[in-house]
């Protein structure tokens, strides 16, 4: 076993001093990486640094000394002292650097002595190119055959800007910090001092001789460290304590094959040990990697390894995920949770998974809003939180709280929460400490939180266990509390500081009892309480009769924090009054859709700023805008006579020249713009006679104003019924009155329009028959009604009597009204004033004289004739009273039937009396003697031929 021995004189001084390491101060607050970037995390929160003289696009590594002062940084060839100067021996342009590589993962590591406090060791690995491998033992780089190349194909650069040409290895050199003047250098003896980590004795192996991965960890006592790295299976792990380094590791043979025939990139991979030394942790880039096409089957892995920092072993291989390319992997400060920075399907991404729980693997959880043009390395950091490098971008993204599951981890791309710009680019290396310095963290806070917010004028109490015998040093931002030395501190904002304003405590803990002392962080940021002012929303009254709208209210967000930067760094809450607001009681649930209940109303509104948790209370009220109302009017007349008419509704825009967007059947409607009216070229009113419709008319300002459209259907004058006029043709040329009908109170109210003549009067004189149409306008309203008058001729009747007699009391008679008779005729027998019957034929019409009356129904007076229904005398009786005292015809008028041949028989058929015309008669007498009372038979020859007989009674 070989030790190295630094100076013998400090085996004196170590005697009497021992250094019980918490690495609890600032060895970690200074970073440098990427394109000349650097943060320093002195401040809270970190202060972007831009001095750094470092450009990397992986590894590199930096360390300060106890007060977070910068000693010196590295990219694992060149060295830069405080002053950002290089160091002498460790030029690499000058000839005198270092055995690393910048594009190595972790080309650099630098580790203190564990015991003094002038020197350190700076480990570094060397990119294992398999274009030097190909040169091997010469300079490369080279072709797979060997031949060499000026240029390497990945970087078509030459030696020495790409490499130097030869796979180095894993070396370490020491710094001493008394040398240059307190600036330190490398002593010139122990630098590039090459370690081994792979079998000598295989060919393949001397060609690479380590893969790109380094971390370090206190071991189990506090006053020694661990420094590991790993070649394909193996772990080798290299113990350091106050005799210095040993030389020859502790390997265990344990997890996936890394073959070097897939190097380089088998060979890229950040390790990390967990910050209490349980744990590690590797991400493998890949595990199918063609060297010579340049082809990766993104088949990379992450594993998770116990580590016993009191022997050096490592053990147990637990793979957590694989098909991914693997970059970068990290602890959370308590060694609870694993991260990791991978690609998977091209996509970068973060994996973290629950080292407490009994399947680890299947714990993992991915972050949502992760972006990025590739895998970038992710970094613990003094103040708790894990950082990662945003390539190509100028920020820093973080997880804020990596001691908690899932999302409440809060990872974060945004500088409002805790990010951080950089002012330059990033690259893909951050740089790697001893994980021992993020360990052994105590919660002071009370939440497994190192990030305390407080607002504006508020307190609290930073605390730990007051443990018996053990001292408490309290620090802000790096400098000690005098007296405070209890577990407790009470912390306020400092007076008259601008808010944000953040400071950092630190409780060192020292047991005194030999074990290793324990650190609490406390990053405090005191925020301001927002700045709200007092906010109104007006909005047009939606319900007429409750005078109320449905406001928004988050549209007041912006008037309550008008002089803030964004809306969405705010929560806002509602309340419908201050006292609930105060209360935190009966918040609003739906304040996008909240009515008022009253006008104004004043609102309690609680605004939190997301980020910092601080609140305050403004007032929102909310006002109804009342509108304007005009009315308007469409009138039609009622030609339906029913109240019911179709409107356009859209006429009253060229009326009135003004514009209707659309109409509605209800107020509220119209306001809301509910429910329009579809067809308003259209419309039918449903109500009778009056309706009203609405619409909104601009007026310039957000509430329109609403139009009231009344729909007005107007009875048309009421007239007489259309009729019909008969004109007698026997006054002709006189002429007849034709009237509109309209009283005579009322004439003056109306206009008239004969049709057609075009006469205007009320009445108009006619003697011809006709359809005529008298249009009656109402004055008032312009709605006019048409009356029909149809003026029929008529006239009195000529006519004929066919008259069917000598049929004692069944004789007929029927009027023949003549063609060219024009009236209605109605018929009455022998007197005047009637009855009149329709029919023309009167029946059971004894012998006798009448009086025919043919009357015209429509008033043109009446036709009479005289006629006589002929027929014989049933009997007489011959005594000389006057009455029926001789037989003969009845009916008799104007003879007619004057030649008819009559003769008398009495029953035995003997000839009594003949006599020839109507005008004669028999007087009961035969031969001058008086014949007895008996029946008597006749005969009667009428001139038309016709034979009638019958028999009559004589009596006495």
């Amino acid at each position: 076993m070989k030790w190295m021995n630094f100076r013998i004189f400090l085996v004196l001084i170590l005697v009497n001093f021992s250094l019980n390491i918490t690495y609890s101060q600032g060895e970690a607050n200074n970073w440098y990486f990427g394109s000349n970037a650097g943060i320093s995390f002195n401040t809270s929160p970190p202060t972007v640094l831009n001095d750094g003289a470092l450009s990397t696009n992986e590894g590199c590594s930096s360390i300060s000394n106890a007060n977070g002062e910068l000693l010196f940084y590295t990219d694992g060839r060149t060295i830069w002292n405080t002053n950002h100067q290089i160091m002498n021996n460790a030029d690499y342009f000058g000839g005198t650097g270092l055995n690393g590589d910048p594009s190595s993962t972790s080309s650099g590591l630098i580790v203190p002595h564990p015991t003094d406090e002038d020197l350190y060791f700076v480990f570094t690995v060397d990119e294992p190119h398999h274009e030097n491998a190909f040169a091997f033992p010469n300079q490369g780089p080279a072709n797979p055959d060997g031949s060499p190349r000026t240029t390497y194909i990945d970087t078509n650069q030459s030696i020495p800007q790409a490499d130097d040409g030869f796979n180095n290895g894993f070396n370490y050199s020491v710094v001493d910090m008394s040398l240059n003047g307190g600036l330190g250098d490398v002593v010139p003896a122990q630098k590039n001092i090459e370690l081994l980590t792979y079998d000598p004795n295989n060919s393949e192996d001397v060609k690479f001789k380590c893969s790109e991965k380094i971390t370090a960890v206190r071991g189990e006592n506090c006053n020694s460290i661990w420094v590991i790295t790993h070649f394909k299976d193996t772990f080798y792990a290299f113990f350091i304590d106050d005799n210095g380094l040993n030389e020859t590791p502790v390997t265990s043979q344990v997890g996936p094959f890394v073959s070097t025939d897939d190097y380089r990139r088998a060979a890229i991979g950040y390790l990390k040990a967990s910050p209490n030394g349980d744990k590690l942790i590797t991400a493998n880039q890949t595990l199918d990697y063609d060297p010579v096409n340049d082809v990766d089957q993104g088949t990379g892995n992450v594993y998770l390894f116990d580590f016993d920092s009191n022997t050096g072993l490592v053990s147990n291989a637990l793979e957590l995920v694989n098909d991914v390319n693997a970059y970068s992997v990290e602890f959370s400060p308590e060694g609870t949770k694993a991260y990791a920075s991978v690609t998977q399907s091209d996509v970068p991404t973060i994996l973290q998974w629950d080292l407490e729980a009994t399947d680890v693997p299947n714990s993992i959880f991915t972050f949502s809003g992760v972006s990025g043009a590739a895998s970038g390395a992710i970094q613990l950091a003094p103040n708790g939180k894990i950082y990662r490098s945003m390539v190509g971008e100028n920020f820093l993204s973080v997880i804020n709280n990596p001691e908690l599951p899932g999302n409440q981890a809060n990872y974060s791309e945004s500088l409002a929460n805790g990010a951080i710009s950089l002012g330059t680019q990033t690259n893909f290396g951050l740089p790697p400490f001893i994980q021992s310095l993020f360990a052994d963290r105590i919660d002071i806070v009370g939440t497994d939180t190192q990030q305390l917010n407080l607002c504006d004028g508020e307190g609290f109490t930073l605390s730990y266990q007051d443990i018996t015998n053990a001292d408490y040093t309290w620090s802000v931002d790096g400098e000690v509390i005098n007296g405070e030395t209890d577990s407790t501190l009470n912390i306020s904002q400092p007076p008259n500081v601008d808010l944000p304003y953040q400071e950092t405590y630190t409780l060192d803990v020292d047991l005194n009892d030999g074990t290793c002392g324990r650190v609490g962080i406390a990053n405090v940021t005191y925020f301001p309480l927002p700045e709200t002012s007092f906010a109104q929303l007006t909005n047009c009254v939606e319900d007429i009769e409750t005078n109320t709208a449905e406001f928004d209210l988050t549209e007041a967000n912006d008037q309550i924090i008008s002089d803030q930067a964004n809306e969405s760094d705010f929560e806002f809450t509602y309340y419908e009054s201050i006292s609930d607001a105060q209360n935190n009681i009966n918040a609003i649930e739906n304040p996008e859709n909240f009515n008022n209940t009253e006008t104004p109303q004043t609102l309690g509104v609680v605004v939190e700023n997301i980020d910092s948790g601080c609140s305050s209370i403004t007032e929102l009220t909310l006002d109804i805008q009342d509108f304007n109302t005009e009315e308007f009017n469409l009138i039609r007349c009622d030609v339906n006579e029913n109240g019911i008419q179709d409107f356009d509704l859209t006429s009253i825009q060229t009326q009135e020249d003004l514009i209707a967007e659309a109409f509605y059947l209800t107020e509220n409607a119209a306001l809301n713009g509910n429910n329009p009216i579809t067809t308003p070229e259209n419309f039918t009113n449903d109500n009778p006679f009056q309706q009203d419709v609405f619409f909104t008319i601009e007026n310039g300002t957000p509430c329109k104003d609403l139009g009231i459209l009344s729909l007005e259907v107007i009875s048309l004058p009421d007239i007489e019924n259309d009729e019909t006029v008969f004109y007698c043709v026997e006054d002709f040329p006189n002429p007849i009155t034709l009237t509109s009908g309209v009283s005579g109170n009322q004439l003056n109210s109306f206009e008239y329009t004969w049709i057609p003549s075009g006469e205007t009067t009320s009445e108009i004189a006619i003697n011809e028959p006709g359809i005529y149409e008298v249009g009656i306008t109402s004055i008032e309203t312009g709605c006019t009604n048409f009356k029909t008058i149809e003026v029929v001729s008529s006239g009195l009747a000529d006519f004929n009597l066919n008259i069917d007699e000598f049929n004692r009391e069944n004789n007929t008679v029927e009027v023949l009204v003549s063609d060219n008779s024009l009236g209605d005729y109605e018929y009455a027998l022998d007197n005047p004033d009637g009855p009149y019957q329709d029919s023309n034929i009167f029946e059971n019409v004894l012998p006798g004289i009448y009086d025919m009356f043919i009357r015209d129904k429509n008033g043109c007076g009446i036709r009479q004739k005289t006629f006589g229904v002929l027929g014989v005398m049933p009997f007489f009786t011959p005594n000389n009273d006057g009455i029926n005292d001789v037989w003969g015809f009845k009916g008799t008028f104007n003879n007619k039937q004057a030649l008819a041949f009559v003769y008398i028989f009495d029953r035995y058929g003997k000839l009594l009396k003949s006599f020839r015309g109507l005008d004669k008669f028999w007087d009961g007498f035969y031969n001058n003697k008086a014949m007895p009372s008996q029946d008597y038979w006749y005969k009667i020859v009428l001139e038309d031929g016709r034979k009638l007989n019958g028999h009559f009674t004589l009596k006495r």
